[in-house]
């Protein structure tokens, strides 16, 4: 049995996995915003990143497992409907393509939909300027 510890920072998100996989469960408890905003925070600082502007883009993904709340019918890129979707949106620093953070959706929300959504989550990471280009 493989033990791995790995310590971000001292008292902070200290993880223990007997094995890999239990990486995720562990993850799925964190809040997800404040860990990708000190990611974000902490590597803006560290390359002297600005982070001024965003280029946002949303996807989606076929799913094929079975036990997914979010995985749900609706218009894929290809325009075929066989598949279970997920939404994924992400967003990056408009000048260096460092990634800020990301939300995944129901599979059969709309790209247009995701968008109020996200500008919440830019607030959240004090984007507050910007230029937005939008395409559906």
């Amino acid at each position: 049995m493989q033990t791995t510890r790995v310590v971000a920072r001292e008292n902070q998100f200290p993880l223990y996995f007997v094995h890999h996989d239990h990486a995720l469960d562990y993850l799925e408890n964190l809040n997800p915003t404040a860990l990708q905003k000190n990611i974000f925070e902490n590597v803006k600082s560290q390359y002297e990143i600005n982070g001024g502007g965003v280029v946002y883009d949303v996807t989606n993904t076929y799913f094929y497992g079975k036990r997914c709340s979010i995985a749900k019918f609706g218009k894929s890129k290809d325009g075929k409907r066989r598949n279970l979707l997920i939404q994924i949106g992400i967003g990056v620093t408009q000048y260096e393509g460092i990634p800020i953070f990301h939300k995944v959706f129901n599979g059969n929300v709309h790209d247009s939909r995701t968008f109020s959504d996200l500008v919440t989550e830019f607030k959240k990471f004090d984007i507050i300027d910007g230029l937005i280009i939008f395409d559906y």
